[in-house]
């Protein structure tokens, strides 16, 4: 899960998905 975020995060729906790539983000790190 973490490694799709971080992919889809950097593609530009980290704008629309900036919440739950921010929790997803900070997990995976």
């Amino acid at each position: 899960m973490t490694t799709t975020v971080g992919i889809r995060s950097k593609d530009g729906v980290v704008l629309a998905a900036d919440k739950r790539a921010s929790k997803g983000f900070f997990v995976g790190s």
